[in-house]
């Protein structure tokens, strides 16, 4: 009975793998070669597992996500034509699907576009727009302007970035021509996140203010760009994403909280993960954060159902949502290294844990460096592929801060809650609140400045793609000899 149990997870696990594998080979090939090699799958299986169900069901899978993500991409390349062979200017109707981003002089904002003049499309523009006119996230608007190509600088392909996106054009300062407001549930958050954004910029000074909004509401593009090298310079640029440390301790805070009402765990687990959703979506869906609610989501289900959760079964899972949603989210930076630091956190944290069994596990410091180990051996060719640098003192930086992230989340989340009913109430949660978030800024800074222990190295993608064959086969030998049964595949 185990070993059929076994062998069924094990199969769910490759159909897992291969339908994430479509999604992103599908966004590279011609389909002509998608067929010929979900063939090649299939014959590889049937000689490897010598089951002909098995190879088959591989094979398909393969094909039927590795088509729609092909699918995906011939659409947006037709929506491209559609809106580029209109004449100018154009009548624009779609719906507000980012927070409208200010500038000294300007307001910009993702528009997904339902209709251009009497053609029915759906496809994104970027929308620049003058601060007079108050926007919001879920409103339908119709726009009269003239629909251009993305802009592309030397130093940065901003063409190619935002196109990875699903936005394939610009609009400059259109005639604004009518508003729809957005439905209850957007105008709710919307109203919410405002008085979030006030609440902290009341009470916490320049830059604390900034990094805490970036903590606690996913606001990463107001973080000053000073602050971002910073981070950037001493390896903890990864804090200020919403991640999975954050929907432990929202996890923790909520179910300890509702656990102490009176509810069952399984009731407090269900209402847990609700407020996890309501979360997400109060944040904007950003891909770290989704990544990381759907893992949470996943080992609370298994924990209400009695069940062992398996980590790689839940990224795989979460990997292929957020791809089915947008297959170009593969070559999004943050969400390869979002899942490439999970990954390394999942297998490597247990054998870095027994081989530095001998530093002591105060205020979880053998746990920090395992799990910061574990993640850089990751990321570390990834970071130098696509930003040039990787610092020797994120360990220690790590170290010092990490273990200060979990009071720093639940502070933050305890000032909002509170500041939503009372500033007085929410003056003894920020005066801490501030005190962490200083540290941290002058710890980053201060360790930040030790250039020569800074790797300036661009790497090419041929050698991120060996290294990562070996880190595979080394990774897999070590968790063999664990009895990680779901890599015997």
């Amino acid at each position: 009975m185990r070993n059929k149990k076994l062998e069924k997870e094990k199969i769910f696990l490759l159909l897992l793998i291969f339908s994430n594998l479509g999604l992103v080979i599908g966004t590279i090939l011609k389909l002509s070669y998608l067929y010929w090699l979900g063939f090649f799958f299939f014959v590889v299986m049937l000689f490897y597992k010598r089951n002909i169900l098995l190879a088959l069901s591989v094979a398909l899978i393969f094909i039927f996500f590795s088509c729609y993500a092909f699918n995906f991409t011939k659409n947006i390349a037709s929506a491209k034509r559609v809106l580029f062979s209109q004449t100018t200017p154009v009548s624009i109707y779609g719906k507000i699907i980012t927070d409208p981003w200010e500038s000294k002089n300007s307001q910009k904002f993702v528009l997904l576009v339902e209709q251009v003049n009497q053609t029915k499309t759906k496809t994104k523009v970027l929308v620049y727009l003058g601060k007079d006119k108050n926007l919001y996230k879920g409103e339908r608007i119709r726009i009269l302007g003239e629909i251009k190509e993305l802009p592309s600088f030397e130093e940065f392909d901003c063409r190619e970035y935002l196109y990875k996106q699903g936005i394939v054009g610009v609009v400059y300062y259109p005639e604004l021509k009518e508003i729809k407001e957005a439905n209850f549930l957007y105008r709710v958050v919307n109203k919410a996140r405002k008085r979030a954004d006030k609440i902290f910029s009341e009470n916490l000074p320049y830059p604390e203010d900034y990094f805490v909004k970036a903590v606690i509401l996913g606001e990463k593009r107001e973080l000053p760009d000073k602050l971002k090298e910073i981070f950037n310079k001493s390896g903890i640029r990864h804090i200020t994403a919403i991640s999975g440390m954050h929907i432990v301790v929202l996890l923790n805070i909520l179910t300890t909280f509702l656990i102490a009402l009176g509810l069952w765990r399984q009731q407090a687990g269900l209402l847990t993960l609700f407020f996890i959703i309501l979360y997400i979506f109060f944040i904007g869906f950003q891909p770290s954060a989704v990544r990381a609610a759907i893992v949470g989501a996943g080992i609370i289900i298994a924990q209400i159902f009695g069940r062992l959760p398996d980590t790689t079964r839940f990224l795989l899972l979460a990997a292929a949502a957020m791809l089915i949603v947008n297959p170009f989210l593969i070559y999004d930076t943050g969400f390869q290294l979002s899942f490439l630091a999970a990954a390394g956190i999942n297998y490597l944290t247990p054998f870095f844990n027994q081989k530095l069994k001998r530093v002591p596990n105060v205020c979880g410091l053998r746990s920090i460096l395992s799990m910061s180990l574990g993640a850089q051996i990751f990321t570390i060719p990834l970071l130098l592929y696509h930003f040039g640098y990787f610092s020797f003192l994120s360990l220690l930086t790590n170290i010092l801060i990490v273990p200060l992230m979990p009071f720093l989340l639940g502070l933050g989340i305890l000032a909002l809650i509170f500041g939503f009913i009372s500033s007085w109430l929410s003056f003894v949660i920020f005066l801490p609140l501030f005190i962490i978030s200083r540290y941290i800024i002058w710890m980053s800074s201060t360790f930040s400045k030790f250039q020569t222990l800074l790797l300036n190295v661009k790497i090419s993608l041929a050698l991120v793609i060996f290294y990562y064959l070996c880190l595979f086969a080394l990774v897999k030998k070590i968790l063999t000899k664990q009895r990680y049964w779901f890599l015997k595949i």
